[in-house]
């Protein structure tokens, strides 16, 4: 969406896919609901079945990395019961000529090439933070802010989901390499 404040939602079902289920934009914090829309049965993608729908939300605040305001989306079928949540920022990256732009303003890009993570932590190769490894993500990450980056490259990996979740909470773009 142009002015970055709306969403098309596609839902992938596991299992049976109802003729229409409810979509809910929320604040991810508060948890106030900030738009109601409807899915509908679509084509099968080549994964299988399909919800889909769209959503303006006027309000919305953009997503960036000096605010990462999050907005959660939650599915409900006929009798009301969740079919699952996702959290997301409202947002666009895109190039024009020679520079960068998120939300259509210039960005520079500020980082590091992460190699370091996913074996120190994730496989669990160093016993000193196999007890807490999500607390050592994040301080990790927002140690990367605290130096004013803005972004990380991952090096021929991925990183667990979580380190993406806890990445977009604390404002850092994400370039993977896979």
């Amino acid at each position: 969406d142009l002015d970055r404040k709306g969403a098309c939602v596609e839902v992938l079902a596991d299992g049976p896919v109802p003729d229409s289920a409810k979509g809910e934009i929320f604040d991810w914090k508060t948890r106030k609901t900030v738009a109601v829309f409807t899915l509908v049965k679509s084509n099968h993608s080549a994964l299988g079945p399909i919800l889909s729908g769209a959503v303006r939300v006027p309000s919305a605040v953009e997503w960036s990395c000096d605010n990462p305001y999050l907005y959660g989306v939650r599915i409900r079928n006929s009798a009301g019961e969740v079919m699952g949540v996702q959290r997301f920022g409202f947002r666009t990256i895109r190039v024009s000529g020679d520079r960068i732009l998120l939300n259509d303003r210039p960005i520079f890009l500020r980082g590091t090439l992460e190699t370091i993570l996913h074996g120190l932590v994730f496989k669990e190769a160093n016993y000193a933070f196999a007890a807490n490894p999500e607390d050592f993500a994040r301080r990790y990450f927002e140690s990367f802010r605290k130096m004013n980056f803005n972004q990380i490259r991952t090096n021929t990996q991925t990183l667990p989901r979580r380190c993406y979740e806890l990445m977009d909470e604390i404002g850092l773009l994400v370039r993977d390499e896979l």
